[in-house]
């Protein structure tokens, strides 16, 4: 589809921004096959200067949409991917001998409030107590962050600067997340939930993106993976099959792999973390090619 380009928060030049941020302004992103509108919502809410959050499993293009919007908008997108090592060093700064010379080196989180860009705070719900509540004031109408680290510098946000945050469902029990706080929560006036692509979509993704054109097969495989999503919504399997996964699978067997032995070297190894949960998907595969 074709982004809506609007005055507040897009970039008119490049050359707005140093070298070393401009550096992040995505390039040659796919085309995301939008069935929900998420795209446009998401603009919206950002034309409205709304910080966002989008919830959804993996592998259902949170990142995608997010780098697709910023290449649309010419924005420098600035990221921090979460985990359970993540501290605050990592999103406000640290001092950094360079040169002979102890330097203070900003962050992403002051890098994108001073310069306007979009800030993505991907997999936001594993983030430790103390980094959320120094999310706090960027996020409400201070807009600023005090970097006690750096001399008490006070940063107030650009006018172009958005927040978008992205999560995994808790419910699905993806390893170290938590519910958000209540107080992170409601600082995003607006929640977007997306799911995987409906089995059609989900099949022009495939024709577009792997070598495999044999339609047959790749419905047959697409049925693989939404009985596996389902198996890790029963906590039979590790992790849900993505279309990253039936793209790998897809492209050994246009080598004229057979399908089971090319599950066998993608699919099967990378959602299952055990014994049990390989031998329950490749009953599930078998039992779909073999018919």
């Amino acid at each position: 589809m074709s982004l809506r380009k609007k005055t507040q928060v897009v970039s008119t030049k490049a050359t707005e921004f140093p070298p070393h941020v401009a550096g992040f302004i995505p390039r040659t992103v796919p085309d995301f096959v939008d069935e929900g509108d998420y795209i446009s919502n998401i603009m919206i809410a950002l034309e409205e200067g709304h910080n966002v959050l989008i919830i959804g499993p993996t592998g259902t293009g949170k990142t995608h949409i997010i780098r697709r919007i910023a290449q649309e908008l010419e924005l420098p997108v600035l990221e921090v991917s979460f985990t359970l090592g993540t501290d605050v060093t990592d999103i406000i700064g640290r001092y950094e001998l360079k040169e002979e010379e102890t330097q203070w080196i900003y962050g992403p989180l002051p890098l994108a409030m001073r310069y306007g860009t979009l800030f993505y705070a991907d997999e936001i719900n594993m983030a430790r107590p103390d980094i959320v509540s120094r999310l706090h004031p960027c996020l409400d109408d201070r807009r600023a962050l005090t970097i006690s680290e750096h001399e008490e510098e006070l940063i107030r946000a650009h006018p172009r600067f958005r927040f978008i945050a992205a999560m995994n469902p808790v419910e699905l029990g993806y390893a170290g997340t938590r519910p958000l706080s209540p107080a992170l929560k409601r600082r995003f006036e607006e929640i977007i939930y997306i799911n995987y692509p409906k089995k059609e979509t989900e099949l022009k993704i495939l024709k577009n993106r792997a070598k495999l054109k044999d339609e047959s097969i790749l419905s047959r495989m697409i049925d693989v993976a939404n009985q596996g999503r389902r198996a890790h919504e029963e906590g039979m399997l590790s992790t849900p099959p993505t279309p990253a996964n039936l793209i790998a699978w897809a492209t050994l067997i246009s080598r004229d792999i057979d399908p089971i032995d090319a599950a066998e070297r993608t699919i099967i190894h990378q959602t299952c973390d055990s014994v049990d949960s390989r031998d329950y998907l490749r009953g599930i595969i078998k039992s779909t090619f073999q018919t």
